[in-house]
């Protein structure tokens, strides 16, 4: 009995001891690393941060925000892309009442002008010209070269040096499932495409993203590969098949998107989130196939019409020549500024409740960075989160 007391006691006096170093420990730290809940953690509690550097302030929920912020901050600097995804809220009340708007999205619709980062260095110039224009003002370059970002083997790109192409499945109708979709014609179709790239080997599985925006189809695409959830191993990358959500702030070399929705009312749900969109065409560094009914996507006016539009106008639709001659002869040259001259630019919502269907997967991190605002010490920079 008495020996267990003294080790209980021991036990005490060591965790006391630790917690003594590590709270002098960070008393002399000059920069604390922290979560924005745990900036509110006992460990921090006497502690104040007169300057506080934000990332992923456009995917933090306001009030989470707050949290580092009420800590004696004198000097802010948020980071994030207000242009990709807000905050996944679960509860529909709490995202109808606006939890869902982060600070930064807060900040820019009252004015606040973010300070734009406007080099990318994941992607291929190709795949970064249509977010570029649509998304971002055109003002987003490239500082990548196309050599070093070559079309992956195993698929005919309808356009040579640029790894884009557009796969019209028209044999294919959405299916419910629960509140989801699925389209089994188009989860085979993107099937045989990763197959053909494994076949080339030049890619491995881990190179290959396989992007959806409805967990339904997720559950068709994992049945179909033969992809176990969970399936990867430390050292043994495997095919992923993953939500638009939970893709964004990730990339690989190969992404292929699925659609899913196909209908005749031209229907796409939350396909219309010009945020989603620009999560989806932005993870790839060399290859972005998209496979989709065409009937069905170019009736929505606000993103996939005009996507579709310059598409077709550049010849980068499998199968299908290009409409716009002039448009062609500038992908061919590698003029990317050229080839977009017609795309106009999309509408995001900021500061505002977006519309969202009830179904979400996981979500993970996005970048992006907020501007200055001359009248405070509040920083807010925005980069692209590509």
């Amino acid at each position: 009995m008495l020996e267990s007391q003294a080790a209980r006691q021991a036990d005490r006096s060591d965790r006391e001891a630790f917690h003594h170093a590590q709270v002098a420990a960070l008393r002399r730290a000059q920069v604390v690393c922290a979560t924005c809940s745990g900036a509110g953690s006992e460990m921090l509690g006497k502690l104040t941060f007169p300057s506080v550097l934000l990332d992923e302030a456009s995917q933090a929920t306001e009030p989470s925000t707050l949290v580092p912020l009420v800590r004696g901050a004198r000097q802010v600097a948020l980071v994030g892309d207000h242009c990709q995804l807000p905050p996944t809220i679960i509860s529909r009340d709490a995202e109808l009442g606006g939890l869902n708007v982060s600070l930064f999205d807060h900040l820019v619709a009252a004015g606040v002008h973010p300070h734009l980062l406007d080099t990318q260095y994941r992607m291929h110039p190709a795949l970064a010209a249509f977010p570029s224009k649509a998304f971002y003002s055109g003002m987003l370059r490239s500082g990548v070269e196309p050599a070093a970002r070559k079309a992956p083997r195993g698929f005919h790109w309808p356009v040579e040096g640029a790894p884009l192409a557009f796969v019209p499945c028209s044999h294919g109708w959405e299916r419910k499932d629960g509140s989801s979709y699925e389209n089994h014609a188009e989860a085979e179709e993107v099937a045989r495409i990763v197959q053909n790239f494994l076949a080339a080997g030049e890619l491995t599985e881990g190179d290959i993203g396989i992007v959806t925006p409805y967990a339904g189809q997720v559950r068709v695409l994992r049945r179909i590969l033969r992809v176990p959830r969970g399936a990867d191993q430390p050292g043994v990358p495997r095919l992923e098949v993953s939500s638009v959500d939970g893709f964004q702030g990730r990339e690989k070399e190969l992404i292929v998107f699925s659609a899913v929705r196909s209908n005749l009312s031209g229907a796409v749900g939350f396909l219309a989130d010009a945020r989603r969109v620009n999560v989806m065409l932005t993870r790839a560094r060399r290859g972005l196939v998209v496979v989709g009914s065409e009937a069905t996507l170019s009736q929505e006016p606000t993103v996939w019409g005009p996507w579709l539009a310059w598409a077709s106008a550049c010849g980068l639709v499998a199968g299908r020549a290009a409409t716009d001659p002039a448009a062609a002869a500038a992908v061919h040259a590698g003029d990317w500024a050229g080839a977009t001259a017609n795309v106009p630019a999309v509408w995001m919502r900021h500061g505002s409740v977006p519309t969202r269907d009830a179904e979400h997967v996981q979500a993970a991190p996005s970048r992006s960075i907020v501007g200055s605002h001359s009248s405070s010490n509040l920083v807010m920079s925005s980069y692209s989160a590509l």
